[in-house]
């Protein structure tokens, strides 16, 4: 399927993705675990070949976890062979978006492709998963 306006959006205007316009003809939206065997649910939105990105709620201990989420992420990645991770936590006035910040900082300073983005509800664009990964 190809990436809506709402996803475009997103992807460009809200997380700051330089990717070109042709990798947003190819997009999959899945629903999985954040972690391999965990309980935690996210939203795993491939586009292009290129650009991976999770979004998942907060959750208590989050924070705590973000090496063991970036270790398992990368790995996909790489694996897949994504240019970028990008992992989206969808933020409540109760999240401590300064403790998510500084469990990210030596994680993404040690592999610039990797991304943590804290996100209001609002700024989502609505998410579907999908069955087809190409137009």
């Amino acid at each position: 399927m190809q990436a809506t306006p709402e996803l475009h959006h997103f992807v460009r205007q809200t997380l700051g993705c330089g990717c070109p316009d042709s990798v947003f003809d190819s997009v999959r939206i899945d629903r999985a675990p954040l972690l391999p065997g965990g309980a935690q649910p996210a939203w795993w939105i491939e586009i292009g070949g290129r650009l991976l990105i999770a979004v998942c709620d907060d959750a208590p201990g989050l924070a705590a976890r973000l090496p063991e989420v970036f270790d398992a992420a990368r790995t996909r990645r790489d694996a897949t062979g994504f240019n970028r991770f990008r992992l989206v936590v969808v933020v409540t006035p109760a999240t401590d978006s300064a403790a998510l910040e500084r469990a990210f900082a030596p994680i993404g300073g040690a592999d610039d492709r990797l991304h943590l983005h804290p996100i209001e509800p609002a700024r989502l664009p609505p998410l579907t998963a999908t069955e087809t990964a190409s137009v």
